[in-house]
């Protein structure tokens, strides 16, 4: 029983070891170090002047400066971050852009030498205010955590203005204001209506959207009316596309507790089957 038990422990313990290497092994591998100046950050932004609570469109591209394939993360919501500076205050913010929950974050692929990754990011807290701005970004090679031999990239600050008049509204998520999303379905429609209805929902990217649905009498169809609907990104302020007409989900059946079924069954049974006296 003792020799068993000995055999147990000491395969236990090797598979330990075993696995231990491997992941070891892995992680030198996706980790790798690598040179301070073998890579280079570029932030380039849509637009150098922007309406208050507009959204900017920023791009972070990154080359691979050597001539050897790198295994580095794609730039996301892991591997990037972004600074607003207030050149009126000096003031420095760190800002998030608009992700998707459902998007596989830190994915690691082979950069060849001499090869471009790029990815563009929403950002709609970046023009809240009026005045002149400056956008930064910093891309981490070992993602959101530092590891040793893994250094980060700082872009060079893009400049931008925010001036005028603020074309639509967004509460503090940066989300669209109803009325405002209603006006920009409104553009889309074209045509009047007769009522309208506004439901924030999430899609399939598990994001906020607005579905507007118009109710209208066309003149070519008797008079019968008929709907129309769109679904409205809150984030860009725009139309994404049309949508099906907006039924709102059905209440689900509150289940009747086990105790009131029971007592409903007894009453019954006492009705048809009295208790002769």
């Amino acid at each position: 029983m003792d020799i068993s038990r000995c055999i147990l422990h000491l395969v236990k313990l090797l598979l330990v070891v075993f696995l231990t290497a491997s992941l070891y092994q892995c992680s030198s591998t996706k980790f790798e170090k690598i040179p301070e100046n073998s890579l280079v950050t570029v932030l380039a932004l849509d637009k150098i002047r922007y309406h208050p609570e507009e959204p900017i469109i920023a791009t972070i591209q990154i080359q691979n400066l050597t001539d050897k394939p790198m295994m580095l993360p794609l730039p996301d919501i892991k591997s990037v971050v972004f600074y607003r500076l207030e050149k009126k205050d000096g003031d420095v913010f760190l800002t998030e852009p608009v992700f998707s929950p459902k998007e596989s974050a830190l994915n690691m692929e082979e950069i060849k030498g001499k090869e471009w990754k790029k990815r563009p990011f929403v950002l709609t807290n970046c023009t809240l205010t009026t005045g002149e701005f400056s956008l930064q970004a910093i891309y981490k090679t070992s993602g959101a955590d530092l590891v040793e031999g893994r250094p980060q990239f700082v872009s060079v600050a893009y400049d931008y203005t925010v001036s005028g008049e603020a074309s639509y509204h967004r509460d503090k998520k940066g989300i669209l204001l109803k009325g405002d999303a209603i006006k920009i379905a409104e553009k889309k429609l074209g045509v009047s209506y007769k009522s309208v209805r506004a439901d924030l929902v999430k899609n399939e990217f598990d994001c906020y959207e607005w579905w507007i649905t118009f109710t209208l009498s066309d003149k070519n169809q008797k008079r019968e009316e008929v709907e129309k609907a769109f679904y409205v990104n809150p984030y860009l302020c725009v139309v994404r596309k049309e949508a099906p007409p907006y039924r709102p989900p059905k209440p689900k059946e509150t289940p009747i507790p086990i105790e009131a079924l029971r007592e409903k069954a007894k009453s019954k049974s006492t009705i048809l089957n009295p208790t002769p006296k």
